[in-house]
């Protein structure tokens, strides 16, 4: 038995590509073997995963298929015998995206109103957050489990892509996350998962070192890169992020939104002998 995991795109920095990837890692490890799909492959990936077109059922094999926006792969549920999972990830609301990329706005509208034609296309469902819960019941899935997403810390070592961070830095801004998986809610990590996250952000707050560093107040206490001490001022609490917001105050992708603690980082004399 064969498992074919599918998704609409698959290049570097993606969270669910990264999902993808530790997954077929992960399947190796057991002895599964796991063949990526997408109907855009990044270069980066050309070894590691095929087009879409390279897909055939077998009738005895696992489609699994990554639901996260409308795409030409969903032609392919017609067609298969294979038994299919879909793997929820949540569509974002297209009137986030309408007034800056109208044709992924109406890729994400035609998703979310797909999804109660799909119901009973899938033989078993997958979600990670409660909100997925919250979308696929009203839809009519009744097959489904909650499953975690794993946090792979083998990603903690990769290296950033030299062409954004010269782009970020000439701008003055940074986005980052946590974990390199996506989260609906930071509450959803573990404390373990929640300190290897700060060890690799500390690490690169301290090569980067940007003004401001912004977290979830609510989550800051399990952050040790972001507690006081180590050369950091005391946090003081921020106003929420949003529209019209300074983007280098935001809080890391994935982490969950609400009041923010934010704190200034160390210059070069202060104390870093904290690791």
């Amino acid at each position: 038995m064969r498992i074919h995991m599918m998704t609409p795109v698959l290049t570097t920095g993606d969270a669910i590509g990264n999902y993808l990837l530790s997954l077929k890692r992960i399947f190796g490890l057991l002895g599964v073997n796991v063949r990526l799909y997408a109907d855009y492959v990044d270069p980066a990936y050309r070894h590691s995963a095929r087009p879409t077109s390279a897909y055939r059922s077998t009738g005895q094999d696992i489609l699994w298929f990554h639901y996260s926006i409308w795409a030409d792969n969903f032609e392919v549920l017609k067609r298969t015998g294979d038994f299919k999972v879909l793997d929820y990830h949540g569509v974002t609301p297209p009137h986030l995206l309408a007034d800056f990329d109208p044709r992924l706005a109406a890729l994400c509208d035609k998703g979310i109103k797909a999804l109660p034609a799909h119901a009973n296309v899938f033989d078993w469902c997958i979600y990670h957050a409660d909100n997925g819960l919250l979308d696929l019941e009203p839809a009519g899935y009744t097959r489904f489990s909650k499953v975690r997403l794993p946090v792979d810390t083998a990603f903690f070592g990769l290296q950033e892509d030299p062409e954004l961070v010269a782009m970020v830095q000439q701008l003055g801004i940074g986005i980052t996350n946590i974990v390199p998986t996506a989260s609906a809610r930071a509450d959803e990590l573990t404390r373990d998962e929640l300190h290897a996250g700060a060890r690799a952000l500390e690490n690169k707050v301290r090569q980067l070192r940007p003004t401001v560093v912004a977290v979830p107040l609510r989550h800051s206490a399990e952050l040790p890169a972001v507690r006081p001490g180590a050369g950091y001022v005391e946090p003081s609490r921020a106003a929420p992020t949003g529209p019209g917001t300074d983007p280098a105050s935001s809080p890391p992708a994935g982490a969950a939104s609400g009041t923010t603690t934010s704190m200034r980082v160390p210059s070069p004399a202060a104390d870093t002998s904290r690791r």
